[in-house]
């Protein structure tokens, strides 16, 4: 039997002789970029060239913030830079195909946060522009790489807890939270936390097959806002 170790599960850095070389252009300065991103490429030590936000302040503010040498409100200025190697996509999922038309112009590669779209459709297109670019699109489901998921994974991969018939995740949170851009946004529970537990039922299948059914619910207390459902 294999031992699970830390190395297996823990975040690490691989592969990535000069960090330099992959200087990091982040688009989007808002709180999930602030938050998650900036402090983790910190910690292990990437090189983040420079920061674009349409709000002069958020811009700043997080240069500032992060020790990032330039930013800007016009993308183009960040896409002209011969230092950014990657392109960090923290943007809401509208803008996000006008964006990738102007990353198409000097095409690298890009992360771009979850969900990637708010629908099928919308995001069909985005991979299809990418393919069309030459654009490497990633997109942001870091719930894979949770240190608690990527052990399952581990576990899963040694056969130690026998075969898999059925996944079923349990998620307690809410969402009417005043002043923030998901308040009112139906579904937003399925749409934006759902999508990785929908996601992690792909990383957990050791079968070749997709699932035959994928059921996602949530449920309302008394009190909450109307608009949620």
């Amino acid at each position: 039997m294999e031992f699970i170790r830390p190395e297996h599960y823990l975040p690490n850095k691989k592969g990535i002789a000069d960090v330099k070389q992959y200087g990091i252009g982040l688009i989007g300065c808002g709180s999930i970029a602030n938050s998650a991103h900036l402090p983790a490429y910190r910690k292990y030590g990437l090189h983040i060239a420079a920061c674009c936000d349409v709000n002069a302040e958020a811009a700043r503010a997080t240069a500032e913030k992060f020790d990032i040498p330039f930013w800007t409100t016009d993308i183009n200025e960040l896409l002209a830079r011969e230092d950014v190697g990657v392109i960090d996509l923290a943007i809401h999922p509208e803008p996000r195909l006008e964006v990738l038309k102007l990353i198409g112009k000097a095409p690298r590669p890009v992360l771009c946060q979850k969900p990637l779209a708010l629908d099928l459709a919308h995001a069909e297109r985005l991979s299809q522009e990418a393919a069309r670019l030459g654009i490497i699109l990633g997109v942001n489901q870091q719930a894979r790489w949770a240190p608690a998921h990527k052990a399952l994974k581990t576990v899963l991969e040694q056969d130690l807890i026998g075969e898999i018939y059925s996944i079923h995740h349990y998620m307690r949170s809410f969402q009417d939270q005043a002043g923030w851009w998901w308040t009112n946004m139906a579904n937003f529970n399925i749409v934006d936390h759902g999508v990785h537990y929908v996601d992690l039922c792909r990383y957990f299948n050791p079968y070749p097959e997709e699932w035959s059914r994928v059921h996602c619910t949530t449920a309302q207390l008394k009190g909450q806002m109307q608009s949620i459902r």
